[in-house]
């Protein structure tokens, strides 16, 4: 459905443990007073961790979506197992298209716009792909149907070319049956 947020390598506290994240993100929700940032700013430099209040932002919205994509992405593969069985005439990419839908739906309705615009970009950029890739199988379908039309054009090219070196060979030259078989194999070309 969506792809994962990924940190910066050099991401101090994305980089943290998994466990140590959930940590950070459940002392962050629990400040009441004041500029949540800067107390937890403070908190985890007490901790040995130093970050600005801009990198502990930026880690929280990446965080917090990841949570709540993943929370979508549940909900959207939960739908796709329920069309499965309530639809079966319906095909796998009917299904996985319909699931796109339903996590585009969802994602639209939450709070954050952008997030929702690059799971927009996300889909359009997989669809495009998709669009690109039957394309290039329409153009090698082409050219193979063109090749085998120039293959048979060239036998039958042979075919007349070969009638006419027997009529030249013969000694009673070019014959109506002669004729006929050369303007045959002309009239495929």
């Amino acid at each position: 459905m969506s792809r994962q947020v990924s940190f910066r390598t050099d991401s101090l506290l994305g980089n943290l443990p998994e466990e140590r994240q959930q940590e950070i993100a459940e002392f962050l929700m629990k400040v009441k007073k004041g500029d949540r940032y800067e107390v937890t700013r403070r908190h985890l430099e007490k901790d040995g961790l130093s970050v600005t209040r801009s990198q502990l932002v930026r880690w929280w919205h990446g965080w917090r979506s990841r949570r709540v994509f993943s929370g979508l992405r549940a909900q959207a593969e939960a739908f796709e197992q329920s069309l499965k069985a309530e639809c079966p005439g319906m095909s796998a990419e009917q299904i996985r298209e319909s699931g796109q839908l339903y996590f585009t739906a969802i994602a639209q309705a939450g709070e954050d716009s952008k997030e929702f615009r690059e799971m927009e970009y996300l889909r359009l950029h997989k669809e495009t792909a998709k669009m690109k890739a039957e394309l290039e199988k329409a153009k090698i379908a082409i050219s193979n149907r063109r090749v085998l039309l120039l293959e048979k054009k060239a036998e039958a090219y042979d075919r007349a070319q070969a009638a006419l070196r027997d009529a030249k060979a013969s000694k009673g030259g070019v014959t109506k049956e002669t004729l006929e078989r050369i303007e045959r194999e002309l009239n495929l070309l």
